[in-house]
């Protein structure tokens, strides 16, 4: 739109109301599309003829959808869920990912544009594209800090697309041919792809994840049972209700807000309020047997529930504590990052007949 390319009416409108509302999924990813339109308006030298475009006409109507679709709907998102987010979970930083290997990534894209110089004015200008694509999003990964691999995806999607772009001009000169150079692309990349990210091998099975601790907890719920699990994180919950075919029994896959209230980022009564949304999913689902990690290297979740809501406590009464369940966490990881030996215990919670 920038550059003034006609695309057909009908066609230009479905593409971007599809592109409007996977933006929304992510709503802090509108800043890519913001970044667009500054430029956009920064480059036609005009502010208000820039916003009668219609990329920002369908960005303003789906977010006009969106809000009342929230405030209709989802009002408690709003009022409750979103606030508890900002301050119980977004200070919590645990990535896994050295944000170096981002700052390589852009300064690639750099030398392929400044310093090999593609050939095509077009292709020169796509590739600044791609590099402010790729640096906005590397921001994006980075201010949200939790290591989340998809995450990085925006990311590795402008890096690659720049990369591509540029080697392709750089190489089909040379070669005399643009299959030619499209052919060395495509290897140059995934050689690249796999020296810097090796492909991984030894990846837990369907059969494998059948087997695995936590699946078989959530087996012994029995037909038509729940099951609940609080461990060191949601991927092995949802593991094993996928293949042991039980529900797990909170709204929360994972008690995210844990770390923010142990760190006394919440105000008075959210502690006792969130115990008692544990409280409330218990007797809801009424959980045939629960897991609940326990060791000296983590913090007993169990007494801090039973202290803030007479109502977990209650439902305790209806449990029977069996004994621990030794897990180790490499056989959930195998052939990813946490691919080494790391031993949990759960204690087992039986409800009584």
């Amino acid at each position: 739109i920038t550059r003034q390319v006609i695309i057909e009416r009908k066609r230009l409108w479905t593409i971007l109301i599809w592109a409007g509302i996977c933006i929304f999924v992510k709503p802090h990813f509108l800043l890519l599309p913001a970044a667009l339109v500054i430029h956009r308006m920064v480059a036609r030298r005009r502010f208000f003829f820039v916003l009668r475009d219609p990329d920002v006409v369908a960005l303003f109507i789906i977010g006009i959808a969106y809000a009342a679709i929230i405030a209709c709907l989802f009002r408690d998102y709003v009022t409750v869920i979103f606030p508890d987010f900002v301050k119980l979970y977004i200070p919590v930083q645990r990535s896994l990912i050295v944000g170096k290997k981002l700052v390589y990534g852009v300064i690639l894209l750099a030398f392929l544009k400044w310093g090999l110089k593609p050939v095509n004015e077009n292709i020169r200008r796509a590739v600044n594209g791609c590099i402010v694509g790729a640096m906005l999003s590397g921001l994006l990964f980075l201010m949200q800090g939790k290591g989340n691999y998809y995450h990085e995806i925006p990311f590795l999607f402008f890096y690659f697309s720049g990369a591509a772009l540029a080697l392709h001009d750089i190489l089909r000169s040379p070669l005399r041919s643009s299959g030619a150079g499209l052919f060395a692309t495509f290897v140059l990349l995934v050689a690249f792809s796999c020296l810097h990210a090796p492909v991984l091998f030894g990846f837990p099975t369907h059969a494998d994840y059948r087997k695995l601790v936590l699946t078989q907890v959530a087996d012994e719920a029995g037909p038509g049972k729940t099951f609940f699990v609080v461990g060191e994180g949601m991927e092995m919950i949802h593991q094993a209700a996928i293949y042991s075919g039980h529900v797990h029994a909170s709204r929360f896959p994972d008690l995210w807000f844990l770390t923010g209230l142990l760190s006394g980022w919440g105000k008075e009564g959210d502690n006792a309020r969130y115990a008692d949304y544990v409280a409330a999913d218990i007797h809801r689902y009424k959980p045939a047997v629960m897991a609940i990690l326990h060791g000296r290297d983590y913090f007993d979740v169990v007494p801090w529930l039973t202290m803030y809501s007479p109502a977990f406590r209650e439902e305790m009464t209806h449990y029977i504590k069996l004994g621990p369940r030794v897990d180790n966490r490499r056989s959930y990881f195998r052939g990813a990052t946490l691919d080494y030996d790391h031993f949990v215990t759960y204690d087992i919670y039986k409800r009584a007949p």
